[in-house]
């Protein structure tokens, strides 16, 4: 009975992922005024769970392994979300650089590279954003399910 029940509510959870194909449906101007409520929510439940569960989770583990003869450093632990922060920090420059807010073509993504010398380097757009955010959408919510 337990198995049954913990498939049911993990059908569940699942489930509320699909609320984002609600969000598709809604309009743009309604879209954008809830969206920086439900970005914050996302934002202070992660940053929640990595500082009161995981973080002193790892820390405990750590403990444990080193109590069993590991002799691993707790500094490590620490060097590894620090590291994890700037790993975002780098793909989140990366993500700006071919922003794709190209002025004189719609389907031109441009890199600013920031060097004074006035070259920018273009790719080709063919797909717009649409697509990768319904891909980004199926793709979480197979995640969800899995």
């Amino acid at each position: 009975m337990e198995v049954i029940i913990g498939f049911l509510t993990i059908f569940l959870i699942g489930s509320l992922s699909l609320i984002g194909l609600f969000m598709i449906s809604i309009r743009e101007k309604t879209l954008d005024r809830i969206l920086f409520i439900l970005v914050a929510f996302a934002t202070g439940t992660i940053l929640a769970s990595a500082l009161f569960d995981l973080i002193p989770e790892s820390i405990h583990h750590l403990e444990e392994l080193n109590s069993g003869g590991a002799g691993i450093a707790e500094n490590l632990v620490f060097v590894f979300i620090i590291f994890g922060f700037v790993i975002f920090f780098v793909i989140e420059r990366f993500i700006y650089w071919f922003h794709g807010h190209a002025h004189e073509n719609k389907n031109k993504l441009v890199c600013y590279t920031g060097l004074g010398d006035g070259e920018d380097y273009s790719l080709s757009r063919d797909s717009g954003v649409k697509s990768f955010a319904l891909l980004n959408l199926i793709g979480d919510g197979l995640h969800n399910y899995l």
